[in-house]
């Protein structure tokens, strides 16, 4: 076992690498602003790309606006409210408490992002679009579902980050957004998962060392199972062979003379050999 303070260090240098990806996209979010809002150049570059999208065909328009307009505060609740009812279900309380604060995390990044970051006029717009409060919306919730859904569920997961995408787009189809504002949003949602999605694999990291998942540890030598040997051993007919493996450690050794002190089996000793035996 390590020293608390190895282990405090552990957990520590668990979050090293999301904090890093943060800072990363931070610095990524001012380069953005610097190159395509504070120059004409970049808002002229910026709004001929949304142009482009808005000649998209009809029908692209008609499905921009009716995914766009789906984004509302009873969409949002249920959403949160799914978040929530998962998490429940697959019991994973610490999921559901970095989802909701990546949500939160994320939207309120933008709304002071976009009160703190200003738009000089260059003949391209002088209200401060950057980032997209919708497309911030709809990437948080779903990264939020990413992660209480089961590892196994990458479909869904597909899912829903295609569905973040195609808000993206639809921002741009309909003019409500340049691709520099889109880009931004998804700079502040990505920081913000990387910075606190190691706490949901906090739990999951405990048992990795003792051979990949948490139900690993019941697998150890116990009670009548030998503690000098770590091979697996016959059982008695019509019985399975214990599971143990060299890679699992052996059980405690008991003091000698232990079941005959007390009566009882002894952990590993002939006692224990005959408990199996019954």
């Amino acid at each position: 076992m390590g020293t608390p303070k190895a282990k405090a260090r552990g957990r520590v240098s668990r979050f090293i690498p999301g904090a890093t990806i943060a800072a990363m996209c931070a610095i990524a979010l001012m380069l953005v602003h610097s190159v395509f809002v504070t120059t004409e150049g970049g808002q002229l570059l910026d709004q001929r790309f949304m142009r482009t999208a808005n000649a998209a065909p009809d029908s692209w328009h008609e499905a921009g606006f009716a995914l766009l307009g789906a984004v509302n505060a009873t969409v949002i609740a249920a959403v949160i409210g799914a978040i929530v009812l998962i998490g429940l279900i697959r019991r994973r309380p610490r999921s559901i408490v970095v989802a909701l604060a990546v949500i939160a995390g994320a939207n309120l990044t933008t709304q002071a992002v976009k009160v703190l970051l200003d738009r000089p006029y260059l003949g391209w717009g002088a209200q401060n679009t950057l980032p997209s409060g919708h497309v911030t919306v709809i990437t948080s919730l779903a990264v939020g579902l990413a992660m209480v859904l089961t590892p196994g569920s990458r479909s869904a997961a597909a899912a829903l980050m295609c569905g973040a995408a195609a808000a993206g787009s639809a921002v741009m189809i309909c003019q409500w957004h340049r691709p520099s504002d889109v880009i931004a949003a998804v700079l502040v949602v990505v920081g913000w998962a990387a910075l606190l999605w190691p706490a949901c694999a906090a739990r999951r990291d405990r048992y990795r060392g003792e051979g990949g998942r948490p139900s690993d540890r019941h697998h150890r030598p116990g009670l009548g199972q030998g503690t000098g040997t770590a091979g697996p051993r016959p059982g008695p007919a019509g019985h399975p062979a214990y599971p143990g493996g060299p890679e699992l450690r052996p059980g405690p050794v008991p003091p000698a003379g232990w079941s005959e002190r007390s009566g009882g089996p002894g952990l590993g000793d002939r006692a224990g050999g005959a408990l199996q035996r019954r």
